[in-house]
């Protein structure tokens, strides 16, 4: 599998404006039927569809996973050199896809891991060091991801209310504008074609 530069796709701003014009985008099509269905179940809905759970690492069951040797490019260059590397597991709850976003507060990381609906691998590189240098890259890795993702989960938990806000009100306006258009319709006094 390949790595992925963690923190790094965008920022989580732009996420939650994308989801927000993604919600809005959606009731702008909903029908006159679609807008007198019930409010509440409605928003529910599409708070269940958006919300987003913040990841949480689980750091007390990190795993050795794989140990061996593979080749890598040298940096700057067409060639590639043979490392051996060890690879460590780190299961977590939440929504994997926040990995991928920078928090409006980070710390600026350029740590690749493969990442997984449960967990991520982070690869070390072990020519030439010693357990405790590569212990020690871990244990900032791990504290630098970890204080991106509470920031993470400060600015998720802001959010995520503001969804059932935006539902609601969207919704009561499409409702008030179907409503505006069937009375101007009914106002020009034709009737309708049957289907």
């Amino acid at each position: 599998m390949r790595q992925e530069i963690l923190f790094s796709r965008g920022s989580l701003y732009q996420l939650f404006k994308n989801i927000e014009n993604s919600i809005v985008s959606e009731i702008e099509g909903y029908n006159e039927a679609k807008v007198n269905e019930n409010i509440d179940n409605l928003c529910k809905a599409i708070y269940k569809k958006n919300s987003l759970e913040a990841p949480i690492l689980d750091d007390q069951s990190i795993k050795t996973v794989e140990q061996g040797e593979m080749e890598v490019p040298n940096r700057g260059t067409r060639s590639t050199r043979k490392i051996t590397y060890v690879k460590i597991e780190i299961p977590f709850s939440g929504d994997g896809q926040l990995f991928q976003f920078v928090p409006s507060q980070s710390i600026m990381t350029h740590i690749g891991a493969e990442l997984f609906n449960d967990r991520m691998n982070l690869i070390y590189e072990m020519n030439d060091r010693t357990s405790a240098q590569i212990k020690s890259e871990m244990d900032r890795d791990i504290r630098d991801i970890k204080h991106n993702l509470a920031n993470i989960q400060k600015e998720v938990a802001a959010f995520n209310p503001k969804i059932n806000v935006l539902a609601r009100e969207n919704i009561e306006r499409r409702k008030e504008k179907l409503k505006k258009d069937r009375e101007v319709i009914e106002g020009i006094g034709f009737p309708f074609k049957d289907k």
